[in-house]
């Protein structure tokens, strides 16, 4: 924020105040954009009997979510390469949340055959 040099208060913005804010620098602060340096892949996709999770980070907690938002599965497998045992699901959309040690989380979708 840039403010009025005529007001007595510089530098001092308030609700109530007698600053005034006479420009704004807008700009992106320190946002990364994590998509780029983190990827996960699933395959085979449909799948049937199991499911195979490739990453390029360690893998610290993986979940299988059905359509209604439910946990069917989860894991923390500590490893980049990680292999879901899907042949007791029911056929249909499912979601795969994997996550990272730092908490950055990918989200796939799944189909079941």
């Amino acid at each position: 924020a840039t403010f009025t040099a005529n007001m007595p208060n510089q530098n001092v913005f308030a609700k109530d105040g007698i600053s005034a804010v006479e420009g704004l620098k807008a700009g992106v602060t320190a946002i990364n954009d994590l998509s780029a340096e983190f990827t996960a892949n699933l395959y085979p996709n449909p799948a049937t009997n199991v499911v195979n999770v490739n990453t390029n980070f360690v893998i610290s907690n993986v979940k299988v979510i059905n359509y209604v938002g439910q946990v069917i599965y989860e894991s923390n497998p500590a490893q980049e390469n990680f292999q879901i045992n899907t042949s007791n699901l029911v056929s249909g959309m499912y979601f795969v949340q994997i996550e990272n040690n730092e908490g950055y989380v990918i989200t796939k979708r799944l189909t079941i055959k």
